[in-house]
């Protein structure tokens, strides 16, 4: 391929995107910058180059560069610019990606500038942002965070190495209402590169002050002499990327992050102090790791961290770290999930009725489904599950705002089917409304070559009970169906979305 003189091109990478940066073409310049606005991932990208020119963007795996697909292909305007927004489904998940420009120069043909590349984990690494725990239960500024992960297996703790005294707590800030004298947290701010709101960050408390004894601390201040705050993971993850906010060039030596398995090093990142409320974001290895240290010589706090969590719950709520995913009752789903790593498609077991999922809200229920709600009175029903997955009677949708009217769960069953971007690791469901003559229902579950590798019953305990499905950490499963023998939703499914997450 022909290098550009003047191409430049700007990837805005969504939520939960990795990647890294490659040499620049002379001439051509290359930025890869990420997206923190959205909670559910996608990948936008500016180009730049000849005014009123033809443009594409193409993509191809980094080893198969012989066999490149287009993205997109359009004009530039008279300033030279395009912007194209791409649909994360139509993009292969869970492999590295190599993202080309190109624009078209008279005489001399398209050329196209140096690629960037896009690591295996894009659309695939959730969100810790300290604005909600798991399950999207708020966290407030001044509470103390250590636990509000722990469902996903991700526990934090903090050293203090101020005075003797100063409390070892890693609490919560928030950093669009400065609290403690630190408007170097503030955010968006004037720092380098602080143009985003980050809502709450993680620092460590230079006291603990809690004179209501309401458990928060009144008035959160980073310790200025340096901490230690330790992400600590029950199962070995990937780490995808880091926000650090406030590492100053005034405080010594400046912030280190270091990555361990096993108590080995896998990587240490220095991080160098920049001017005043700068923010920094990290691009980690794609590496497992099961443990993470932030260490700041002087102050500073941590924006977000993206990882691959295992597990990762999909309850159609909210991400595994409790972001709203966005879905509202009704809504058919299809490809909605595949930044989360799987498709689904159903099979009705009545002829004629709709082959779908959609989703029902089990806490206000619709159609004639007392049986769907939560909690409610069956077995194990004893707590709020939001929006769950069924397969729906009908699909009426009279206003066309592509919302069915009123979903129903179909009485006559159906099969749901799960298609993963890559081979997974199963380890439970919970499935809601499987009554005793529907003891049929059960999961299968499949590998690559599509052989049957696993058959999981779904206990019938009754009307409006909920079943919770052990799947045993079943390895390598590529697909796997739901066979509902009756009515019944799936309320949620946990997984490790990469095997090799998983400790074996």
């Amino acid at each position: 391929m022909q290098l550009a003189k003047q191409l430049s091109i700007l990837i805005t990478l969504g939520a939960g995107s990795a990647f890294c940066n490659t040499a620049l073409a002379q001439g051509a310049e290359l930025k890869l910058q990420r997206d923190f606005e959205s909670s559910i991932p996608g990948v936008n990208a500016n180009l730049g180059g000849i005014p009123n020119q033809p443009f594409v963007l193409m993509a191809y795996l980094p080893d198969q560069p012989q066999l490149p697909f287009l993205l997109a292909s359009g004009i530039l305007s008279a300033d030279g610019e395009a912007q194209v927004e791409l649909d994360a489904t139509q993009l292969p998940a869970g492999v590295p990606l190599a993202v080309v420009g190109g624009v078209l120069e008279p005489g001399f043909g398209m050329k196209f500038g140096q690629p960037g590349y896009l690591g295996a984990a894009q659309f695939f690494c959730d969100r810790i942002t300290f604005d909600v725990g798991t399950g999207g239960a708020p966290i407030v500024a001044g509470e103390v965070i250590a636990e509000q992960y722990a469902d996903i297996g991700v526990h934090i703790s903090a050293v203090n190495m101020g005075p003797i005294g100063h409390p070892d707590l890693s609490v919560a800030f928030d950093s669009a209402n400065v609290s403690g004298g630190d408007t170097d947290l503030a955010t968006p701010g004037t720092g380098t590169d602080n143009d985003v709101a980050f809502g709450n960050v993680l620092i460590v408390a230079e006291n603990g002050i809690d004179a209501n004894l309401d458990t928060f601390i009144d008035d959160p201040d980073d310790e200025a002499f340096g901490s230690l705050i330790t992400f600590e993971f029950d199962s070995p993850v990937i780490a995808c990327d880091l926000a650090l906010i406030d590492v100053d060039s005034v405080d010594g030596v400046g912030t280190v992050v270091n990555s361990y398995r096993n108590n080995f090093l896998i990587d240490s990142i220095p991080v160098v102090g920049l001017d005043d409320n700068n923010v920094q974001m990290l691009e980690l290895p794609f590496e497992r790791i099961d443990r993470l240290e932030v260490m700041f010589s002087g102050s500073g706090a941590v924006g977000e961290l993206g990882l691959l969590p295992c597990p990762r719950i999909i309850d159609f709520d909210n991400t595994s770290t409790g972001l709203p995913l966005g879905f509202t009752a009704g809504q058919q789903i299809l490809n909605d999930l595949v930044a989360f790593g799987f498709t689904v498609t159903a099979t009705n077991g009545t002829p004629g009725h709709p082959d779908k999922v959609i989703l029902f809200d089990s806490e206000n229920r619709s159609g004639t489904d007392d049986d769907l709600l939560t909690p409610g009175t069956g077995l194990n029903n004893d707590v709020a599950r939001g929006l769950v997955m069924i397969i729906p009677e009908n699909d009426t949708d009279a206003d066309m705002d592509m919302i069915v009217d009123d979903p129903d769960d179909e009485f006559g069953g159906g099969t749901m089917n799960f298609l993963f971007t890559r081979p997974t690791l199963l380890q439970s469901a919970a499935v809601l409304d499987i009554d005793q003559y529907e003891g049929g229902t059960h999961f299968r579950a499949y590998n690559s070559a599509d052989a049957l590798i696993g058959v999981f019953p779904v206990a019938p305990l009754g009307e409006n009970s909920v079943s919770e499905v052990d799947f045993d950490n079943l390895f390598g499963v590529k697909r796997l169906e739901l066979i509902l023998a009756g009515s019944g939703a799936l309320a949620d499914l946990k997984f490790c979305p990469i095997p090799e997450l998983a400790a074996r």
